[in-house]
């Protein structure tokens, strides 16, 4: 007669059972469980949109990057020019001398920055004879032009040489460089630096990265920084305020009226004549020490009677 297991013991039995067909008989089979299968999605997905962030922030900058320097080599360019005294051949008669083959020294070379339906175009002028010197028209010959994404956007500072900030439009403005100096101006605003602030937004028009482009007055040199040239200056100007020493503070002591009582008087004590100490002890003498003899005057005394003298007899 067998003798029946135990209920725990048939549950057992059922678990390693299970185990094992799952494990060791369905090694043949082919396929992935749906655990196994969400896994690797979940998995995929992260790897997707780290990528996906990392790529879009790398083409971000690299968008940026490339327009500033644009800019900043337009900017050079039109300095470089002016400084070498580059002339061009004058194939339109700018000069009017009825000639299209002379060569044509530009009075300077300017930069325009203009900005429509968010847009902003710079581009590369050689400044003419005519109709106007010095100033962007119409005659005026364009050589380059470059338009920046619509994610770069552009703010303009400046300060003139007194120190005030100039009016300047930041849709449309222009700088110059003449031949040969490359003196700088902003045009209509004479002996003023000014700092060009190239950002980029992301669609939100939140600011995501910046770099400035700063031109002294005096020099016009393109300086590409990662903060406000003018700004530092202005914080550098204003002193700082240092706090002094921290004394601490006591409570105020209790206020006595009045005046105190008067303490008593104090006799007077006798005055005690001293003993009388005898004078000087014996003098020692001295010696006398000879003196010069000065002459005194002859004073002649009276003359005396005149005796009558006796004969001897």
């Amino acid at each position: 007669m067998q003798k029946e297991n135990p209920k725990g013991s048939s549950w057992l039995c059922l678990v390693v059972k299970i185990w094992y067909n799952h494990t060791m008989g369905n090694k043949n089979k082919k396929g992935f469980t749906l655990v196994e299968m969400l896994i690797v999605i979940a998995i995929i997905g992260i790897i997707a949109a780290a990528t996906i962030t990392t790529s879009r922030t790398f083409r971000e900058q690299v968008v940026f990057s490339s327009n500033y320097q644009n800019v900043e080599s337009l900017i050079a360019e039109a300095r470089n020019r002016s400084l070498t005294g580059e002339s061009f051949i004058d194939t339109n008669d700018f000069d009017n001398d009825d000639s299209f083959d002379d060569l044509i020294l530009p009075n300077g070379y300017i930069v325009n920055f203009k900005t429509e339906d968010g847009v902003t175009t710079a581009s590369l002028y050689a400044d003419l004879f005519q109709p106007v010197i010095g100033e962007l028209d119409v005659d005026d010959m364009l050589l380059k032009s470059v338009e920046l994404d619509d994610s770069i956007k552009i703010e303009v500072s400046s300060e003139r040489k007194t120190g005030n900030p100039a009016v300047i439009n930041s849709d449309d403005f222009s700088i110059i460089y003449t031949t040969p100096s490359a003196e700088f101006d902003l045009i209509g605003e004479p002996d003023t630096s000014l700092e060009i602030k190239i950002y980029q937004v992301d669609g939100e028009d939140d600011e995501i990265r910046s770099m400035h482009i700063f031109m002294h007055y005096l020099f016009g040199i393109p300086e590409v920084l990662n903060d406000s040239y003018l700004e530092l200056e202005e914080e550098a100007s204003i002193p700082a305020s240092i706090p002094g020493p921290v004394f601490p503070t006591f409570p105020t002591g209790p206020i006595i009226p009045g005046p105190g009582p008067t303490g008593p008087t104090l006799p007077i004590t006798p005055t005690i004549p001293g003993p009388t100490l005898p004078g000087p002890g014996p003098q020692t003498p001295g010696f006398t020490l000879p003196g010069p003899t000065t002459p005194g005057p002859t004073i002649p005394g009276p003359i005396g009677p005149t005796i009558p003298a006796f004969s001897t007899i």
